[in-house]
């Protein structure tokens, strides 16, 4: 079955990230079955959606520092204000106002991305502000580390539908290995790029390892092709997401940063030879 084909089939699943547009990995050598597609990150359908908070004018700092606290350790963030500003933006009035705090990443697939920011551990979805506008045509690349808006897919209206969920990339999905975000999806509108990770990236990958499942999707709980998937099995929570001072970000780098080795001891000087015997 073509790569088409797989997107097709899976677009009419019901399940919980219908619609999007899929992140399609480079053309495999024809003697190299094709890998299975994943679909791009999904926001999914906003539960309330309420009047925009900060899409209104741009953070005033080009760099912006954010520590992710989570239940597998700290994230150190480094967001581009002055490449995506709106975006930037919209992630700090949802961290201002703790919209994040007591979320999950609620989608995790080990070689692509790990998802959250939306999600409470029972897998209902959170009230969230009006959508973004998408910010894909930045420049900034899906390297492996980075962090981008997740939005809903499948047709040119839904490529503005970012709200609070977000993913970060765990390879270069760029083209250069499987899969490629860089490139604009089916609906023509890529995933907005608006950070990297600057420490921490050992939780990140502590997130991607961890086992994951399907679980049930409250609105059709007794209904296996509404079951949310890629869940963790043990919930990985989000317990808040604060801006702080680069100073403060550095500091989490040095933490992680591996101890210089000591310096080697100094010999100790040879003995005196004995006197020759007279």
């Amino acid at each position: 079955m073509s790569i088409r084909s797989t997107l097709v089939c899976t677009a009419l699943a019901l399940t919980f990230f219908a619609g999007l547009a899929a992140a399609q990995p480079g053309t495999a050598p024809a003697t190299t079955p094709a890998p299975t597609v994943p679909k791009a990150p999904d926001a999914g359908k906003p539960a309330d959606v309420k009047a925009p908070e900060a899409t209104k004018a741009a953070a005033t700092e080009s760099l912006v520092y954010m520590i992710l606290s989570t239940s597998e350790g700290d994230i150190a963030l480094e967001l581009d204000a002055a490449k995506a500003p709106i975006t930037v933006a919209n992630f700090m009035a949802y961290a201002e106002k703790g919209h994040y705090d007591g979320t999950i990443y609620h989608r995790v697939i080990k070689d692509f991305m790990i998802q959250g920011g939306g999600f409470a551990p029972d897998m209902s979805e959170k009230p969230t502000n009006a959508p973004i506008k998408n910010e894909f045509t930045n420049k900034l690349s899906h390297k492996r580390g980075t962090i981008a808006m997740a939005r809903k897919g499948g047709s040119p209206a839904a490529v503005d539908s970012a709200t609070s969920q977000f993913f970060i990339n765990v390879d270069n999905n760029d083209g250069s290995v499987k899969y490629n975000l860089d490139r604009p999806q089916s609906d023509g509108g890529g995933y907005a790029v608006f950070g990297k990770v600057i420490a921490g990236m050992e939780v990140v990958d502590k997130i991607r390892m961890t086992t994951t499942g399907s679980a049930p999707n409250p609105a059709a709980p007794t209904n296996p092709r509404a079951a949310f998937t890629d869940v963790p099995v043990q919930p990985v929570t989000i317990n808040s997401v604060k801006k702080v001072s680069k100073a403060d970000a550095e500091k989490l780098i040095n933490a992680a940063a591996p101890a210089a080795p000591a310096a080697p001891a100094v010999p100790a000087p040879a003995p005196a030879s004995p006197a020759a015997p007279k």
